[in-house]
C-alpha cells in the first residue's frame, strides 16, 4: 500500500478532484490500483475526468456526493423477479400468431429488468465508497473539535492542582456526552486514529485525494495498534519511496510531539495576547 500511495503522489496533480471508485464486476482492486495509477501517469486530470464522465472505461465508476439524508428503505428482494406485465412461458407457447414478435419483447423487457439490478449494484457500490470517504472525514472533524475543546480547557484563571488538560478535556466529553457515550479509550482511539490521517494528508497538501483514490485503505489500518514509530516509517515510505528504520521513525515522532506541543503552546499565547 505504502509504494502504491508513494506512486500515487508523484501523479497527485492528475488525480480527478473527486477521485473515481472501481467497478467491481469488471476488475479486482489489485488491478484497478494499477490501472489508476497507469491513468494518471498518462492523462492529464482534465483528460482523466473527461474519460471518466464520458464513461469510456467501464473499470471507473463516476463518484457523486449528495448531501440527501439516507432513508430506510424496506427491501423486498423478490418484488424484483416479479414481472406482471410480461406473458408467462406457457401463455407464449399457446399463442399461433405473434408468437416471435411477444417473445422478442419479453426477452427485451427482462433484459431492461437486468440492466436495473446491475445499476442498482454498482449504485450500492457507490454509496459503500462514499461512506468509507466520509469515514475518514469524520475522524479529522472529530480531531478538529477535540482541539478546539483543548483550547478552551487550556483557557483558565487557576487550574486545580494535580489535574492535567486530557484528564479534564476526558472528564468534561464524558459528562456532557448523552448515555455514556464516550469512555476515555474510546476517545483515545479516536484521536490516535484522526492525527494518522492528519499526517496522511498532510503528504498531499492536505488533499483528500491521497484517501479516496484507493478504495482498500481501511480505517481499521489507522485504528490499529502499530507503533508510531512503525507508522511515521510507513508515512516516510510513502513520501520519499525509502524505508527508514524503527528508531529513525521513533525519533521523527518524537520531533513530531514535540512540535506539536509548541503549536499548542503559540496558539495559546495567541489567544492571550490577543485581549
Amino acid at each position: 500500500m505504502a509504494k502504491n500511495l508513494h506512486k500515487l503522489l508523484l501523479y497527485f496533480d492528475n488525480l480527478p478532484t473527486i477521485p473515481p471508485t472501481m467497478n467491481p464486476n469488471n476488475i479486482d482492486v489489485k488491478l484497478y490500483i494499477k490501472k489508476l495509477l497507469e491513468k494518471l501517469r498518462t492523462l492529464t486530470k482534465e483528460e482523466f475526468e473527461a474519460e471518466i464522465e464520458n464513461q469510456n472505461n467501464k473499470d471507473f465508476l463516476k463518484v457523486n456526493y449528495s448531501e440527501e439524508k439516507e432513508e430506510k428503505v424496506v427491501i423486498d428482494f423478490q418484488n424484483e423477479l416479479n414481472f406482471p406485465e410480461i406473458i408467462s412461458e406457457t401463455n407464449l407457447l399457446k399463442l399461433d400468431s405473434d408468437f416471435d414478435i411477444i417473445k422478442e419483447n419479453t426477452i427485451k423487457t427482462l433484459v431492461i429488468h437486468l440492466i436495473k439490478v446491475y445499476d442498482k449494484i454498482l449504485e450500492k457500490h457507490i454509496e459503500t465508497e462514499i461512506r468509507r470517504r466520509r469515514k475518514f472525514r469524520g475522524y479529522i472533524n472529530f480531531l478538529m473539535i477535540y482541539q478546539k475543546i483543548e483550547v478552551y480547557c487550556n483557557l483558565y484563571k487557576t487550574r486545580a492542582r494535580g489535574e492535567t488538560i486530557k484528564n479534564q478535556m476526558n472528564k468534561k466529553i464524558i459528562e456532557y456526552s448523552s448515555s455514556s457515550k464516550f469512555k476515555t479509550q474510546d476517545i483515545s482511539i479516536f484521536i490516535k486514529t484522526g492525527k494518522r490521517i492528519e499526517k496522511l494528508i498532510s503528504l498531499s497538501n492536505r488533499e483528500w485525494g491521497i484517501i479516496d483514490a484507493f478504495p482498500n485503505l481501511d480505517i481499521n489500518f489507522f485504528k490499529s495498534t502499530t507503533s508510531n514509530a512503525a507508522y511515521e516509517v510507513w508515512l516516510k515510505l510513502i513520501e520519499t519511496g525509502f524505508i527508514m528504520t524503527k528508531e529513525e521513525g521513533q525519533t521523527i515522532y518524537n520531533y513530531k510531539k514535540i512540535e506539536e506541543n509548541h503549536l499548542r503552546e503559540y496558539k495559546l499565547q495567541t489567544i492571550y495576547k490577543s485581549i
